[in-house]
């Protein structure tokens, strides 16, 4: 069982960090098992578990609206998917993750 952690934020000025977890055994996006979040709801971990090793695809969003990626190794193929959807579509990081899972099938 592997076990992450990941840290995420979504400030009230929409400052976004943001993990989606990949897992190229299943080919689809796996949820977190648990979330700890802090009182103002801003900030938070995101906890998974998973029978096998994740990649992490990491959608970062400055507060005043500038945005970048970041891929795990293994990932590059989704380079340019997640490039258009979260950087020139500007798509929410939900509707990202979605995208990601049908391009996994």
């Amino acid at each position: 069982m592997y076990r992450y952690t990941r840290d995420w934020r979504w400030t009230r000025l929409d400052g976004i960090t943001w993990s989606i977890a990949v897992c190229m055994t299943c080919r689809r996006v796996v949820k977190p098992t648990s979330i700890r979040m802090t009182r103002s709801g801003t900030h938070g971990e995101d906890y998974y578990e998973h029978e096998h090793e994740l990649r992490f695809v990491l959608l970062t969003q400055s507060n005043s609206g500038i945005r970048h990626f970041y891929l795990d190794e293994g990932l590059e193929f989704l380079d340019e998917q997640v490039r258009s959807l979260w950087i020139f579509r500007r798509l929410w990081p939900q509707e990202v993750a979605e995208e990601v899972e049908k391009s996994l099938r």
